[in-house]
Protein backbone atom coordinates (compact mmCIF):
# COMPACT_ATOMS: atom_id res chain seq x y z
CA UNK A 1 0.00 0.00 0.00
CA UNK A 2 3.13 2.42 -0.25
CA UNK A 3 1.52 3.97 -3.39
CA UNK A 4 -2.24 3.48 -2.11
CA UNK A 5 -3.85 7.25 -1.08
CA UNK A 6 -3.95 7.78 2.47
CA UNK A 7 -7.27 9.61 4.02
CA UNK A 8 -7.09 10.73 7.62
CA UNK A 9 -8.75 8.15 9.92
CA UNK A 10 -8.10 9.59 13.54
CA UNK A 11 -5.46 11.23 15.58
CA UNK A 12 -3.93 9.77 18.86
CA UNK A 13 -1.96 12.32 21.21
CA UNK A 14 0.29 11.16 23.29
CA UNK A 15 1.53 12.82 26.79
CA UNK A 16 4.07 12.27 28.45
CA UNK A 17 6.33 14.15 31.20
CA UNK A 18 10.21 14.89 29.87
CA UNK A 19 12.83 14.39 32.82
CA UNK A 20 12.67 16.85 35.68
CA UNK A 21 15.75 18.40 36.17
CA UNK A 22 16.55 21.35 38.19
CA UNK A 23 18.01 24.32 36.67
CA UNK A 24 21.57 25.11 38.84
CA UNK A 25 23.18 28.70 38.34
CA UNK A 26 26.13 29.20 39.85
CA UNK A 27 26.99 33.05 40.51
CA UNK A 28 30.27 34.01 41.32
CA UNK A 29 30.52 36.93 43.61
CA UNK A 30 33.91 39.16 43.10
CA UNK A 31 35.49 42.14 45.57
CA UNK A 32 36.97 44.96 44.31
CA UNK A 33 40.28 46.32 44.65
CA UNK A 34 40.58 49.77 44.60
CA UNK A 35 44.29 50.73 42.57
CA UNK A 36 45.32 53.88 44.78
CA UNK A 37 44.92 52.10 48.38
CA UNK A 38 44.29 48.30 47.84
CA UNK A 39 41.03 48.46 49.85
CA UNK A 40 39.04 45.44 49.08
CA UNK A 41 35.37 46.67 48.23
CA UNK A 42 33.10 43.96 48.48
CA UNK A 43 29.75 45.42 46.34
CA UNK A 44 27.20 43.64 48.20
CA UNK A 45 26.98 41.94 51.85
CA UNK A 46 28.82 38.50 52.24
CA UNK A 47 26.77 35.37 52.30
CA UNK A 48 28.42 32.07 53.95
CA UNK A 49 30.92 30.52 51.56
CA UNK A 50 29.74 28.36 49.03
CA UNK A 51 26.14 28.89 49.66
CA UNK A 52 23.36 26.87 48.25
CA UNK A 53 20.44 28.79 47.56
CA UNK A 54 16.83 28.01 46.21
CA UNK A 55 14.98 30.04 44.85
CA UNK A 56 10.95 31.01 44.95
CA UNK A 57 10.22 28.13 42.27
CA UNK A 58 11.49 25.59 44.67
CA UNK A 59 10.10 27.25 47.77
CA UNK A 60 6.48 27.45 46.38
CA UNK A 61 6.33 23.84 45.07
CA UNK A 62 7.36 23.13 48.76
CA UNK A 63 4.43 25.25 49.84
CA UNK A 64 1.93 23.93 47.74
CA UNK A 65 2.66 20.10 48.78
CA UNK A 66 2.63 20.90 52.37
CA UNK A 67 -0.20 23.41 52.28
CA UNK A 68 -2.76 22.20 50.01
CA UNK A 69 -1.42 18.66 49.17
CA UNK A 70 -0.84 18.34 53.39
CA UNK A 71 2.46 16.23 52.73
CA UNK A 72 4.69 15.51 55.74
CA UNK A 73 7.77 17.08 55.56
CA UNK A 74 9.78 13.61 55.88
CA UNK A 75 7.64 12.74 52.14
CA UNK A 76 8.25 15.97 50.60
CA UNK A 77 12.04 15.81 51.43
CA UNK A 78 12.00 12.40 49.51
CA UNK A 79 9.93 13.49 46.65
CA UNK A 80 12.68 16.13 45.86
CA UNK A 81 15.82 14.07 46.13
CA UNK A 82 13.54 11.20 44.01
CA UNK A 83 12.35 13.46 41.49
CA UNK A 84 14.79 16.28 41.18
CA UNK A 85 18.30 15.23 42.92
CA UNK A 86 17.73 18.07 45.46
CA UNK A 87 18.65 17.56 49.42
CA UNK A 88 17.16 20.63 51.41
CA UNK A 89 17.00 19.92 55.03
CA UNK A 90 13.18 19.64 56.51
CA UNK A 91 14.43 22.34 58.71
CA UNK A 92 14.58 24.23 55.51
CA UNK A 93 11.17 23.01 54.25
CA UNK A 94 9.51 24.07 57.71
CA UNK A 95 10.88 27.57 57.15
CA UNK A 96 9.86 28.00 53.75
CA UNK A 97 5.82 27.11 54.71
CA UNK A 98 6.87 30.05 57.55
CA UNK A 99 8.27 32.42 55.59
CA UNK A 100 5.54 31.81 52.76
CA UNK A 101 2.34 31.96 55.93
CA UNK A 102 3.90 35.22 57.23
CA UNK A 103 4.13 36.64 53.37
CA UNK A 104 0.66 35.74 53.00
CA UNK A 105 -0.42 37.45 56.51
CA UNK A 106 -1.96 40.25 54.42
CA UNK A 107 -4.42 38.57 52.23
CA UNK A 108 -5.32 36.04 55.12
CA UNK A 109 -6.11 39.52 57.48
CA UNK A 110 -8.13 40.79 54.31
CA UNK A 111 -10.31 37.27 53.64
CA UNK A 112 -11.34 37.61 57.86
CA UNK A 113 -12.71 41.05 56.89
CA UNK A 114 -14.24 40.05 53.90
CA UNK A 115 -15.77 37.15 55.92
CA UNK A 116 -16.93 39.29 58.93
CA UNK A 117 -18.57 41.36 56.69
CA UNK A 118 -20.45 39.22 54.78
CA UNK A 119 -24.24 38.36 55.63
CA UNK A 120 -24.14 34.22 55.04
CA UNK A 121 -21.11 32.17 56.67
CA UNK A 122 -21.04 28.78 56.72
CA UNK A 123 -18.93 27.51 59.49
CA UNK A 124 -17.30 23.94 60.12
CA UNK A 125 -14.63 22.04 62.55
CA UNK A 126 -12.78 18.92 61.57
CA UNK A 127 -10.22 17.19 64.53
CA UNK A 128 -6.62 16.64 63.41
CA UNK A 129 -3.85 15.11 65.85
CA UNK A 130 -0.61 16.92 65.63
CA UNK A 131 2.18 15.71 67.75
CA UNK A 132 -0.16 13.50 69.58
CA UNK A 133 -2.43 16.12 70.53
CA UNK A 134 -5.97 16.78 69.38
CA UNK A 135 -5.89 20.19 67.60
CA UNK A 136 -8.93 21.46 65.75
CA UNK A 137 -8.97 23.07 61.77
CA UNK A 138 -11.64 25.41 61.49
CA UNK A 139 -13.36 26.59 58.19
CA UNK A 140 -15.23 29.86 57.65
CA UNK A 141 -16.58 29.74 53.87
CA UNK A 142 -18.52 32.21 51.90
CA UNK A 143 -19.34 31.81 48.01
CA UNK A 144 -16.31 33.86 47.29
CA UNK A 145 -13.74 33.44 50.35
CA UNK A 146 -12.71 30.55 52.39
CA UNK A 147 -10.76 31.39 55.61
CA UNK A 148 -8.60 27.90 57.42
CA UNK A 149 -7.48 28.09 60.81
CA UNK A 150 -6.56 26.21 63.86
CA UNK A 151 -7.49 25.90 67.31
CA UNK A 152 -7.22 24.38 70.74
CA UNK A 153 -10.75 22.99 70.83
CA UNK A 154 -14.06 23.50 69.25
CA UNK A 155 -16.37 25.58 71.64
CA UNK A 156 -18.48 28.58 70.55
CA UNK A 157 -15.64 30.55 72.46
CA UNK A 158 -13.15 30.30 68.92
CA UNK A 159 -15.89 31.66 66.73
CA UNK A 160 -15.79 34.80 69.28
CA UNK A 161 -12.65 35.22 69.57
CA UNK A 162 -11.72 34.97 65.98
CA UNK A 163 -15.02 37.08 65.01
CA UNK A 164 -15.90 38.84 67.49
CA UNK A 165 -19.23 40.65 67.12
CA UNK A 166 -19.48 40.25 63.48
CA UNK A 167 -21.43 37.09 64.50
CA UNK A 168 -24.21 39.01 65.33
CA UNK A 169 -25.00 40.40 62.03
CA UNK A 170 -24.91 37.28 59.72
CA UNK A 171 -26.41 34.51 59.05
CA UNK A 172 -24.31 30.75 59.75
CA UNK A 173 -24.78 27.81 57.95
CA UNK A 174 -23.65 25.14 60.14
CA UNK A 175 -24.17 21.55 61.18
CA UNK A 176 -25.55 20.32 64.53
CA UNK A 177 -22.70 21.13 66.60
CA UNK A 178 -24.12 22.54 70.12
CA UNK A 179 -21.27 25.00 70.19
CA UNK A 180 -23.19 26.64 67.49
CA UNK A 181 -25.98 27.02 68.90
CA UNK A 182 -24.62 28.83 72.13
CA UNK A 183 -23.95 31.73 69.70
CA UNK A 184 -26.11 34.63 68.95
CA UNK A 185 -26.25 34.71 65.41
CA UNK A 186 -28.41 37.09 63.32
CA UNK A 187 -30.04 33.84 61.94
CA UNK A 188 -29.22 29.92 62.15
CA UNK A 189 -29.77 27.78 59.16
CA UNK A 190 -28.96 23.81 59.78
CA UNK A 191 -26.48 22.71 56.81
CA UNK A 192 -28.80 21.12 54.45
CA UNK A 193 -26.71 18.21 52.94
CA UNK A 194 -26.36 17.54 56.83
CA UNK A 195 -30.02 17.25 57.46
CA UNK A 196 -30.25 15.88 54.29
CA UNK A 197 -27.97 12.59 55.17
CA UNK A 198 -30.27 12.26 58.76
CA UNK A 199 -33.11 11.84 56.37
CA UNK A 200 -31.60 9.16 54.23
CA UNK A 201 -30.12 7.61 57.83
CA UNK A 202 -34.08 7.51 59.35
CA UNK A 203 -35.32 6.29 56.05
CA UNK A 204 -32.46 3.41 56.16
CA UNK A 205 -33.52 2.58 59.60
CA UNK A 206 -37.57 2.37 58.79
CA UNK A 207 -37.57 1.46 55.29
CA UNK A 208 -41.45 1.15 55.43
CA UNK A 209 -41.92 5.27 56.53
Amino acid sequence: LADAERVLDYVTQVVSIPELKPVIKEIRHYVMICKKCGERVRTAPRRKSNDVIYDASVKSLVVYLSVVQFLPYGRIASFLREVFGLAPSEGSLVNWVKEAKRNAQPAIEKIQEYIMSSSVVGFDESGCYCNKRLDWAWIAQTVYYTLLFRADGRSSKVLTDKFGDSLERMTAVTDRHSAYFALHFLNHQVCLAHLLRELQYMSELNTKQ
